[in-house]
């Protein structure tokens, strides 16, 4: 068996106090940037609160302390292989002061 490891950055921005307005699925990965076959997995892509910072107990509260606005996470199948995944994330920041870095994902593949 042959394990392929592809690193995708979910992306973290700062943005002034307007960022409550930005959309955060205007900002992540999106399907036609992915080779062909890929699909979205629905179930696996939505905006994240802070409020979904639920484990451990009391992240939620550091997460609203940093700044953070909103994100998404979004996640991406392949139609012939439940083995090849994409997962792609991005999280605003209210303040400029915010860490401004990239956090990679990773898509395995195991293929014989």
């Amino acid at each position: 068996m042959r394990l392929v490891a592809l690193a995708v950055g979910a992306l973290v921005i700062a943005m002034p106090a307007s960022a409550a307005g930005v959309d955060p699925r205007a900002l992540v990965l999106r399907q036609d940037a992915l080779p062909a076959g890929y699909l979205a997995d629905r179930h696996e892509s939505q905006v994240t609160t802070n409020e979904s910072y639920t484990s451990p107990p009391g992240l939620s509260k550091v997460v609203v302390k940093s700044g953070r606005v909103t994100g998404y996470r979004c996640a991406f199948r392949h139609r012939t292989s439940k083995t090849k995944a994409v997962n792609a994330g991005v999280d605003l920041f209210r303040s400029r002061n915010a860490p401004v870095r990239s956090s990679p994902g990773r898509t395995r593949t195991n293929e014989s």
